[in-house]
């Protein structure tokens, strides 16, 4: 998975959607969402990652200790700093068009040339005070001031030229950040705010004395203060209090490094267990780490996007946590081989694999990750589709052709292989069943389906087929085309048939997916959809799909249900 923002995700959800997914419910309790991997080699062997600078919903900027790291939706640049150290820090300056980067006695920024080309301008070669702030943390602007936090000390700089004031301090500080145009400092000790020229306690913080401070932000009307070890709190500029978040238990035991909010989530990136995200309207929690996304447990740092999903910098590469995807995975610990489909019927949830059916107690409005998921006897093997047709679930399956209840298979008739079922269009009960080597009709006598004929002469194995009417079948032919049957149902036997392929209008023999739209039979294929003209007997481009649907594009298949 490659592509990242939302104009190049299509792709990504493309392949997401071929593993096994389900709609998220509210109160699922640990990581679902997808997650996109940036490793170091991709990203330009950058490791460490201490912050991130969001500039709109495809530019984000990293601070990173090869330089600043620049994502543009599509592809990765390094853009190393004038004294090549490592970058500490970045912030986004949309007011003045800049990227403002900190590093080690160093800082400046960075701004797009003529052609577009980011280009570094140090403000460090008119500081004479620089070198003594030593790691630059933190950088933040307030109407003409810029302000910039090193380990002990900070400077705040008018314009470009006018050299910066020092304000030396006695602490060691951990973070900083501008709230209702005041800075706060977080240190090894508590709270404090820079008041004139000096940086005291902050008023009424007492609680905070001798806690490490590790982020600073703004929530509503208060100050939410995060702590290493010591859990969050609220601070109103008069007095502190614990901020609830439903997670204390996690915190105790997890020392936390990095911080970020939007809205009603925050979350805390942690020195050793990944990082969790809270969800404080829902009172939910996600939390994610090596075992189920993450490139690495060590999270320097975080960042929401505009659409509410979370970049984490790491200590070795760059994760992308797809938060406002509604679909995730299911039962990420378990190794039940590659998904092909997916049915829930009965208060029960089938998932079909190339290693076989796969059970488990399931409610949609209730996921519990740790369900007993385990193997329906004697399915073991590929199965290819699940398919419900009047209340019944069939499973198509390498050995044949099976219903499913209640957590057990029981096999119809004496298929080698079944690849689809569909109920024919002709109200008599009776069921279509492409296999291996033809077409077969079961029906339900007695209320046991049985296997009651095979069509006679139509020997293709029928993976992809669609009814035009009861008795005519458009079946898939693998590298050749596709083959319009007719058929008599009466005496099941195959009585005219006729193969169309380029000639016949298609674009392509290769890849082309059948299904029926509307009444109409319609082609998916490489160069967008095809319906078939029967005055005319031959295939055309179907304009009205392809319109609809962003053009003459590749298309891999079409359903309808209902309406939809």
């Amino acid at each position: 998975m490659k592509k990242l923002s939302y104009k190049y995700g299509l792709n990504l959800l493309i392949a997401c959607l071929l593993s096994v997914f389900i709609t998220l419910s509210a109160n699922a309790s640990s990581g679902t969402h997808f997650v996109t991997n940036y490793a170091q080699g991709e990203i330009k062997k950058g490791a460490q990652t201490w912050q991130i600078g969001i500039y709109d919903d495809s530019w984000v900027y990293f601070a990173n200790k090869n330089g600043v790291i620049q994502y543009d939706g599509m592809g990765w640049r390094l853009l190393p700093i004038s004294n090549k150290l490592d970058v500490r820090s970045v912030y986004v300056s949309k007011a003045q068009g800049r990227i403002y980067v900190g590093g080690i006695n160093e800082f400046g920024y960075f701004t797009p040339d003529e052609r577009g080309v980011m280009c570094y301008t140090s403000l460090s070669v008119n500081q004479d005070e620089v070198p003594h702030l030593n790691n630059i943390w933190g950088i933040f602007e307030y109407r003409n001031m810029l302000y910039v936090q090193g380990d002990n000390n900070i400077m705040t700089v008018v314009g470009d030229t006018v050299k910066g004031k020092m304000i030396e301090t006695n602490i060691k500080m951990r973070c900083s950040n501008v709230i209702g145009g005041m800075l706060y400092v977080g240190a090894e000790d508590g709270l404090y705010v820079l008041a004139g020229e000096k940086v005291r306690r902050a008023i009424g913080s007492e609680a905070l004395s001798g806690k490490r401070i590790v982020s600073i932000l703004p929530y509503k009307n208060y100050i939410v203060v995060t702590t290493a070890r010591d859990g969050v709190y609220l601070y109103d500029n008069e007095t502190v209090k614990p901020f609830v978040t439903g997670c204390e238990e996690y915190l105790s035991k997890n020392e936390v490094f990095s911080v970020a909010m939007r809205d009603d989530k925050i979350a805390f990136g942690t020195v050793l267990k990944g990082v969790i995200i809270v969800d404080l309207s829902k009172k939910s929690f996600e939390q994610y780490d090596e075992s189920n996304g993450l490139q690495n447990n060590t999270v320097l740092s975080l960042a929401f996007d505009s659409h509410g999903n979370l970049w984490a910098g790491l200590d070795s590469g760059i994760d992308y946590i797809w938060l406002s995807m509604p679909v995730g995975r299911l039962f990420k610990s378990h190794s039940i081989g590659a998904g092909y489909a997916a049915s829930y019927h009965n208060g029960k949830l089938y998932l079909g694999t190339n290693r076989g059916l796969f059970v488990t107690p399931f409610s949609p409005n209730n996921i519990n990750m740790e369900s007993d998921l385990h193997v329906v006897p004697e399915s073991g093997g590929q199965v290819w589709a699940l398919q419900k047709i009047d209340g019944d679930l069939f499973c198509m399956h390498d050995h044949g052709l099976y219903l499913v209840d209640n957590g057990a298979i029981r096999r119809i008739g004496n298929f080698i292989g079944a690849w689809s079922v569909q109920k024919i269009e002709d109200g008599s009960g009776r069921v279509y069943v492409g296999t291996y080597d033809g077409v077969y009709i079961i029906k339900k006598i007695n209320g046991v389906w049985t296997q009651v004929a095979r069509v006679d002469s139509l020997n293709t194995s029928t993976y992809n087929f669609a009814q035009e009417s009861p008795n005519v079948l458009w079946i898939r032919e693998s590298g050749e085309g596709v083959l319009r049957a007719e058929v008599d149902l009466d005496n099941y036997r195959q009585i005219r048939q006729r193969f169309y392929s380029v000639a016949d209008g298609l674009p392509t023999p290769y890849n082309t997916f059948i299904s029926k739209v509307d009444g109409e039979i319609v082609f998916s294929t490489e160069k967008g959809f095809y319906i078939y003209d029967k005055t005319n007997d031959t295939i055309l481009p179907d304009t009205i799909m392809n319109n609809r649907y962003g053009g003459a594009l590749t298309y891999s298949a079409i359903f309808q249900s209902g309406y939809n």
